[in-house]
C-alpha cells in the first residue's frame, strides 16, 4: 500500500528512494482525499496543491463477463509502466496530464471540473453517483464540439500505439473554469491491439455520444447510426466528418 489516510492523517508507505510521494511528505499536512474512479481495489486518491496522486492499479476484464466481450489483462502493462510512461510524454490539451509516476503511484493534473455524465450507479460512481454533470448544464452544441475534441485525443493515442479500453463518459471531465474537456482514467491504457482499437470505438460512440444525444434529444443521423451496427469497423475521421455535419445542422 502506498499511502492511506489514519484519521485527520496521511500515512505514506514509500515504494522505494524514488517514490513520487516522498517529495509530499513535507506537504502531507495539506492533503484531501477525494474520489479517484471506480475500482474494487483503489477508489480514492489525495490532492496535494495541483496535484492529484493515485495508485497505480487498474482493474483486468474477462471477456467472459465484460459487455464487449474483450478480455483485458492490465497487471503486466501497469506493473512495467510502458504505456503510462508514451502517454506521459503525449502533448494535447484534452488529455489528462500524467506529471511522474514510480511502481506504486502516478501523479496527475488535479482537474476542479464537471463528470461529462454522473447519472450511474454508486457502484460505478461511489459519492459522485448522480451528482450534477456537464450534461446538466451544456447545449447540444457544446456536447457535440466537446465529443470531436475527445476523438482527437483517442486518434493520437491509437497513433502512437495506445489504446484507453475504457472511454466511458465517466471518465471525460470538463474543466470548470475554461469548459475544456479532458480524458481521464489513463492507468489501464493498454498497447494497442485491432481488438482494442475496436473496444475504443465502440464504447465511445455508444456510451458518448449516442448515449449522451439521447439525454440532450440530439437526433443521430443514419450515418452515425451506420457506424454504431458496424460494432467498431469504421474510421475515426469519418466519425469526426460526421459528426461536424451533426454540430453544423444543430448551428441552422
Amino acid at each position: 500500500m502506498a499511502f492511506y489516510v489514519e484519521g485527520s492523517n496521511l500515512i505514506i508507505d514509500a515504494c522505494s528512494e524514488k517514490c513520487i510521494l516522498k517529495k509530499f511528505e513535507k506537504l502531507r499536512r495539506k492533503f484531501k482525499l477525494e474520489f479517484a474512479g471506480a475500482s474494487k481495489t483503489c477508489t480514492k486518491g489525495i490532492r496535494i496543491d495541483n496535484s492529484f496522486i493515485v495508485q497505480k492499479e487498474a482493474e483486468s476484464w474477462d471477456g467472459n463477463h465484460h459487455d464487449f466481450g474483450v478480455t483485458v489483462k492490465r497487471e503486466e502493462v501497469v506493473k512495467s509502466n510502458a504505456v503510462l510512461s508514451k502517454i506521459r510524454y503525449l502533448n494535447h490539451c484534452n488529455l489528462l496530464k500524467i506529471k511522474d509516476i514510480c511502481q506504486c503511484c502516478v501523479e496527475l493534473e488535479y482537474i476542479d471540473g464537471y463528470i461529462l455524465n454522473t447519472k450511474k450507479g454508486s457502484w460505478i460512481m461511489g459519492e459522485r453517483a448522480y451528482e450534477k454533470d456537464y450534461l446538466d448544464i451544456c447545449s447540444p452544441h457544446q456536447f457535440i464540439n466537446l465529443t470531436r475534441k475527445i476523438l482527437d485525443v483517442i486518434i493520437l493515442l491509437h497513433q502512437n500505439g495506445i489504446c484507453h479500453t475504457d472511454v466511458m463518459d465517466h471518465n471525460i471531465m470538463i474543466r470548470k473554469s475554461d469548459n475544456v474537456p479532458v480524458l481521464i482514467d489513463l492507468i489501464g491504457a493498454m498497447p494497442h491491439r485491432e481488438e482494442l482499437e475496436k473496444l475504443d470505438k465502440r464504447v465511445f460512440l455508444e456510451h458518448v455520444v449516442a448515449d449522451a444525444c439521447n439525454r440532450l434529444n440530439i437526433s443521430i443521423s443514419d450515418k452515425i447510426k451506420m457506424l454504431i451496427d458496424n460494432h467498431g469497423n469504421y474510421d475515426l475521421i469519418l466519425l469526426n466528418d460526421y459528426l461536424k455535419e451533426l454540430e453544423d445542422s444543430l448551428d441552422g
